[in-house]
């Protein structure tokens, strides 16, 4: 049997792709660099906005049309979820989610089960990526994502107006704090001197199993080697919750240089459009926490996301004035986009596109050396 397995995701989907492929060699699949003349085609998609579904949808066209007719589609990621309507046009034999992995074991009856293969630490998106030494925070950052991942948790505990990415992933699921150490350890045995933990927010990690995230990170500074760890996407209430925590924690890993890095999503510095995002913090909370952790050596990369609906010239100058006052090392820009399905998609006063451009054309001038701007 033979098979072709493609991401049009983000790095965690590229994760549950590489998952799928070493699920489908274990069982005795021969894995494909192109669909023609394969019995089974995995597309894994993005909603995570417009131009991410569309994308999706123009790779799952470009692949079936170098099918075969015993070519069987297999859609993943989260676009099945987020835009069913969109996915089952394609008609596919089969939907599946970050969620519902298992029903491939349904749907293939296969010998060895996926739930038997552990999340890989690289995925099929890592390959053939020529090597750049860095020389930026981002390119630090960018290039411990492309390296030994540890995917820490699945879903998230956010009810964020503007992201249906939970109905894909799920309810949190928080892998145990031992195997995530033991994969910290045969990265560090095998020369990995970059490891980045991954998840939807890896702040809320351990909500689910009465554990957290500082509890991890403790356990992962005592490992012994040489080392410096990435944190991706860490949700800037568990910091304003656990703060002490978090210091004592960042102070002793500053003694051995172990963490090179954290990406802290906070997408506005306007408290109004914090709200209407449901994002749960205030402004000045949040600067009041990150302010003093400017003295540490690692990297703070942030997201903002520009044109939210109802964002006035003020909400959008409070934004420009808190990334002043921070001075992340590097921070990348999102335009709202609309996702049905999501709260924001029903609120009054969208910002026109030609504003968000202007807007964001504003943080080019302003930030051009730290800004990158997602479509």
């Amino acid at each position: 049997m033979k098979a072709y397995v493609v991401n049009a995701g983000c790095e965690q989907r590229g994760i549950d792709s590489q998952r799928i492929v070493n699920y489908l060699e274990k069982n005795s699949f021969e894995i494909s660099n192109n669909p023609k003349d394969t019995d089974y085609a995995f597309i894994i998609t993005c909603g995570v906005n417009q131009e991410n579904v569309e994308n999706s949808l123009k790779l799952i066209n470009e692949t079936r049309n170098e099918f075969s007719k015993k070519t069987k589609l297999l859609i993943g990621g989260c676009l099945g979820k987020i835009r069913p309507d969109l996915v089952e046009k394609q008609n596919p034999n089969s939907i599946f989610s970050p969620s519902n992995m298992d029903s491939l074991d349904e749907y293939l009856k296969l010998e060895h089960k996926i739930s038997d293969i552990p999340n890989p630490n690289y995925s099929i998106n890592d390959q053939n990526i020529k090597s750049k030494i860095p020389e930026t925070p981002r390119e630090y950052f960018d290039s411990a994502k492309k390296g030994y991942k540890i995917k820490i948790s699945e879903g998230c505990l956010g009810s964020c107006s503007y992201c249906s990415i939970r109905s894909a992933t799920g309810n949190l699921n928080s892998e145990s704090i031992d195997i995530i150490v033991n994969q910290v350890k045969s990265g560090i045995s095998k020369g990995q001197e970059s490891i980045i933990l991954m998840a939807g927010d890896t702040g809320a990690y351990g909500q689910d199993q009465k554990s957290s995230f500082h509890e991890l990170l403790n356990n992962i500074i005592q490992v012994e080697g040489k080392f410096k760890l990435y944190v991706h996407d860490f949700g800037v209430n568990w910091l304003i919750k656990n703060f002490n925590e978090y210091v004592a924690i960042f102070d002793e890993a500053e003694l051995g240089q172990k963490i090179g890095g954290i990406t802290i999503p906070i997408q506005s510095g306007s408290n109004r459009i914090l709200k209407n995002m449901k994002r749960k913090y205030d402004i000045k909370d949040v600067q009041s926490k990150l302010t003093p952790m400017k003295k540490y050596s690692f990297f703070m990369g942030t997201h903002i996301m520009v044109g939210f609906p109802g964002e006035t010239k003020k909400d959008f100058q409070d934004t420009i004035q808190f990334l002043e006052d921070i001075n992340f090392d590097f921070f990348t820009c999102f335009p709202y986009s609309d996702n049905p399905g999501t709260e924001a998609f029903k609120m009054p006063n969208k910002i026109p596109k030609i504003i968000i451009n202007e807007r964001i054309n504003i943080l080019k001038n302003k930030f051009e050396k730290s800004i990158k701007v997602m479509a």
